[in-house]
């Protein structure tokens, strides 16, 4: 009886370290001065602070990309397309647990919550969401 406890709770542990939220920068890093960094680094954490306040579940990546041309080179990328992106907050790609967040929009720690709170929200049958705020 015990190993089953300590195996259940070794399994139980073990996948709450693989399921983990991840916050990353994007963006063209190389060009950015030390001040466009460092307001980058800031909306990184405010995106970490806004996905623990809106209790956002493991295995969620969020890219926060810095800088308008930054953003410009993501609406290239995307599968979306330019037009739709042109006034979007995020793009949300939920098979792939992704949102990618225009830097520039993240405020303060409370537009942060709600940028991802609306990023969460996913219509039936859509792969990926377009957030606008």
């Amino acid at each position: 009886m015990r190993q089953a406890i300590v195996c259940a709770a070794t399994i139980l542990f073990s996948l709450s370290a693989v399921a983990q939220t991840k916050v990353c920068m994007g963006g063209n890093l190389d060009s950015m001065s030390s001040t466009e960094r460092h307001s980058c680094e800031k909306q990184v954490q405010m995106t970490r602070e806004a996905a623990v306040d809106a209790k956002v579940s493991g295995d969620w990546h969020f890219v926060v990309v810095c800088g308008e041309d930054g953003w410009k080179d993501y609406m290239a990328f995307s599968q979306q397309g330019e037009a739709p992106l042109r006034t979007a907050t995020s793009d949300t790609d939920v098979a792939a647990k992704t949102i990618y967040l225009r830097g520039t929009r993240l405020e303060s720690a409370d537009a942060a919550v709600q940028i991802i709170a609306n990023s969460l929200r996913k219509p039936a049958g859509d792969d990926i969401v377009l957030a606008r705020n």
